[in-house]
């Protein structure tokens, strides 16, 4: 099976408020991805899986756990929390061959 995949990227600048122009322009997507920077619990793709609740888009949010960590390797980190770039191309593929079945 072959699939296409057209993506933005978009880099908010500020997190504390969501730029709703953008948001709008993004409706047309059936996937989101959201990328923390930190625990996904309160963060930014929790707003805008929030924003676009009453749309039929698939948001999938990836982030760190918010698990109390002492000492870690981030490699370990990152795999365990599914967000290398291995993982998130994966899960992607994966929800949208669902899509087409």
């Amino acid at each position: 099976m072959h699939l296409q995949v057209e993506s933005i990227l978009i880099n908010p600048i500020i997190l504390s408020e969501l730029d709703n122009m953008t948001l709008d322009s993004l409706k047309h997507c059936k996937t989101i991805v959201t990328i923390e920077n930190g625990s996904i619990e309160g963060g930014f793709g929790q707003k805008i899986a929030t924003y676009y609740k009453d749309h039929d888009i698939n948001i999938i949010i990836r982030g760190l756990s918010k698990n109390h960590i002492n000492c870690y390797n981030r490699n370990e980190i990152l795999e365990d929390n599914g967000i290398t770039p291995q993982l998130i191309a994966k899960d992607i593929i994966m929800r949208m061959e669902n899509e087409t079945i």
